[in-house]
């Protein structure tokens, strides 16, 4: 890794959007589903939810039988308002573009609500490319969807790192050579993880060895 203080090497950090980015990792079942749970029972919504972030049925075939076209927005509304961005993640994404790191968005969200979300951490134009699970039809920790990813980012003279709060998506990234990186807020250790955090500020510490 000493080339890296010579700059011989490119940096590329892979986030995860839902428990990086947000505080809440489970977006679903704990910001979306208590919104709408008098309108569809839970299996129903989980099923629903799933074929939407896959692309599978359009935004308005997801919303069939939950809301009708006028109350969308307010519901929306209350979903944005309800996700919480981790704090300091802005710092964290300023330093490491000071750095001229090559920064790169994979997530399960559908990409609207990403994009939602995105704007509101203000982090939107800090991504080389972000790759949503709605636009590639196929999803975390499957194979093909990394595939997409690495295929599309080239890992030629360069370190890949790539962080997420879900263990197996981390197995997965590793064997395309990334170095993983587990946030994590409880008492569960990873110890396939190259490295394990709690705090987001320390992925600066640890890509730009501060």
């Amino acid at each position: 890794m000493e080339n890296l203080k010579n700059n011989d090497y490119k940096i590329k950090v892979i986030f995860d959007l839902l428990g990086v980015i947000t505080v809440e990792g489970f977006f679903a079942t704990k910001i979306v589903y208590p919104l709408v749970q008098n309108k569809i029972s839970y299996d129903l919504f989980k099923k629903k939810y799933l074929m939407y972030s896959v692309g599978m049925i359009t935004e308005d075939e997801f919303w069939d039988y939950i809301a009708t076209t006028d109350q969308i927005d307010f519901i929306e509304k209350q979903i944005l308002d309800k996700t919480e961005i981790t704090p300091k993640i802005q710092e964290v994404f300023h330093k490491l573009s000071k750095r001229d790191c090559d920064l790169y968005l994979a997530t399960e969200i559908p990409r609207k609500w990403g994009e939602f979300i995105l704007e509101k951490a203000k982090l939107q134009n800090y991504f080389q490319n972000k790759f949503y699970s709605s636009d590639l039809k196929t999803t975390k920790p499957f194979k093909k969807f990394y595939d997409n990813i690495f295929n599309s980012i080239s890992t030629k003279k360069s370190v890949v790192y790539c962080i997420d709060d879900t263990p197996i998506n981390l197995t997965v990234a590793a064997l395309y050579g990334a170095m993983t990186i587990y946030l994590t807020n409880t008492e569960v250790v990873n110890n396939d993880a190259h490295y394990e955090i709690t705090n987001i500020c320390d992925l600066v510490k640890i890509i730009c060895k501060e």
